[in-house]
């Protein structure tokens, strides 16, 4: 009996560093929120890094996308993918995680709001997570006294 996978978490960050020997991942500077000072504007590129468990314990390949998804419309903003292949001989245990971090590349926002990180395995929708996008007031000008 085959089951599909089960998405355990989407984390959002500025980057991710992968260290040599342990391979181990570190997140750096996780966020829930992007700000910005006006609109439209750029949104400089950050990780998303998913994690994905009760995968079969043998497959061929497997197709990852996600996406950035504007909440209103759906369309999307900007996506990232990847290819899973694992070797022939290769077994997973039925409770590994996969960690599988994804650059996104910067993209433009239009307005203020709630956006979507959409995952899809294999062109089926897995999973998906909300961000904020909010309007931040530039600081005060520094008042000259004469």
């Amino acid at each position: 009996m085959t089951s599909d996978p089960v998405l355990m978490g989407i984390l959002l960050s500025d980057y991710v560093i992968r260290e040599h020997g342990s391979g181990k991942f570190s997140l750096i500077g996780t966020f829930h929120v992007i700000h910005a000072q006006s609109f439209p504007f750029i949104a400089n590129q950050f990780f998303i890094t998913i994690l994905l468990t009760n995968l079969p314990a043998k497959f061929d390949q497997m197709d990852v996308v996600v996406r950035i998804e504007a909440q209103k419309s759906g369309h999307v903003l900007a996506s990232a993918t990847g290819n899973l292949k694992l070797p022939p001989e290769s077994a997973l245990p039925p409770d590994f995680v996969m960690q599988l971090p994804f650059l996104i590349p910067q993209f433009a926002i239009g307005e203020p709001g709630t956006y979507y990180v959409n995952v899809l395995v294999n062109n089926e929708p897995l999973g998906k997570r909300p961000f904020s996008v909010v309007r931040i007031s530039p600081p005060p000008s520094p008042q000259v006294q004469q």
